[in-house]
Formats: C-alpha cells, structure tokens, sequence
C-alpha cells in the first residue's frame, strides 16, 4: 500500500512539475511529426514520469530484478521512441530524465525521513 501510494505521489508530483514548466518555457515541438501534439515539448512528460517512478520502483523492490530492469528498459524505451516519432528534441528527453530522477530520488529521501 506504501509502495503505491508513493508511485502514485511521483506520477502527479511529476505531472506537476512537467506542465508548470511547459507554461513557463513555452517552447515548440520539433516540426517535422509523426504524431500531432498539441502542447508545448519541453521538457517530455513521458521520459520525466517514467523517470520519476524508476528510482521508487528501484528502492521499493530491491529483490525483483525482474521488474526493476523491466522498468528501466522500458523507461529508455519511451524516452527515445519521444525523440524518434518527432515530437521532442533530445534535450527534452535528457532534461525529463533529470528532472525525472531528481523527482523520484527526492521522494524516496522524504519517505525514509
């Protein structure tokens, strides 16, 4: 129950702090699309939530190998995929795993406080 309740708190946290950030930098997705978008691309709230959620699940599940490297496969996964389909530039992607990982190691510090 802990474990989701963390997970759940990285996801809106991250969500958060995605969509604060494309109102205040406000910057265009690459031109060229494979897919339509409609708001702003930096940073990619994909790459940053699935970032965000990594090192939790990481901690919370030291033992499962299984899921952990699942979850970091797929997270590069979606990460490049943003890039590939064309709808954020490599820095949007290198700054959602930042902000990412900053998110989720900061969670993990407030839990064991």
């Amino acid at each position: 129950k802990k474990t989701l309740i963390n997970l759940w708190f990285g996801f809106i946290s991250s969500g958060i702090v995605v969509y604060s950030l494309k109102i205040l930098i406000s910057r265009p997705r690459p031109i060229l699309n494979l897919l339509q978008e409609n708001n702003y691309s930096f940073p990619s709230g994909h790459t940053t939530i699935m970032f965000t959620l990594l090192p939790i699940i990481w901690y919370e599940f030291p033992k499962n190998k299984f899921i952990r490297y699942s979850w970091f496969i797929s997270s590069i996964v979606i990460a490049f995929s943003r890039v590939y389909l064309g709808v954020h530039f490599v820095s949007d992607i290198l700054m959602g795993i930042v902000i990412g990982l900053i998110i989720g190691n900061c969670i993990i510090k407030l839990k064991n406080e």
